[in-house]
């Protein structure tokens, strides 16, 4: 995987995640639903293409810029990407479930958002890094503000 290949979802990666923190920083609520929305629809995601084609993410280790990463997903991950992949959907799920709650639950949510995001990050072009740090930085924007509210009783709020 290379930024040769990938430069237009690369691209659109970058001014996603830059608006995601734009949003973050500017709109707490709008940020937050996005948020949620994002790790759960990439929880669905990855859910579903470790299900049914499972040897995709194999591809991850050409852009990897740890040899660590690199070995690991070359061995055993590859041998079982499966095994793998549908835990961090599962996490994917909470992280996004988490984002809904308010105070502890809300920061949690954040704090695992986080560090996905970094973990992510040495996949190189894969994760779309520099995205994935400017995602992180949006959810670390999000954490600080913090809310008493879930999503549902700002949601219904409504505006004078």
């Amino acid at each position: 995987m290379t930024l040769a290949e990938y430069w237009m979802p690369y691209l659109i990666s970058q001014i996603v995640f830059l608006f995601l923190l734009f949003a973050s920083l500017r709109w707490f609520a709008l940020g937050r639903l996005l948020w949620i929305i994002i790790f759960l629809a990439a929880a669905i995601f990855n859910f579903c293409t470790a299900s049914t084609q499972p040897e995709a993410y194999v591809m991850y280790a050409e852009g990897a810029l740890l040899p660590f990463y690199k070995n690991f997903i070359l061995g055993d991950f590859a041998r079982h990407p499966g095994f793998y992949v549908k835990p961090i959907a599962v996490g994917q799920i909470f992280v996004g479930l988490l984002l809904t709650g308010r105070t502890r639950l809300f920061k949690l949510g954040c704090f695992g958002g986080v560090v996905f995001l970094v973990a992510i990050t040495p996949l190189g072009v894969g994760a779309a890094l520099p995205a994935t740090l400017f995602g992180a930085m949006a959810l670390a924007l999000l954490w600080r503000r913090g809310t008493e509210q879930t999503i549902f009783h700002i949601l219904r709020r409504k505006k004078p």
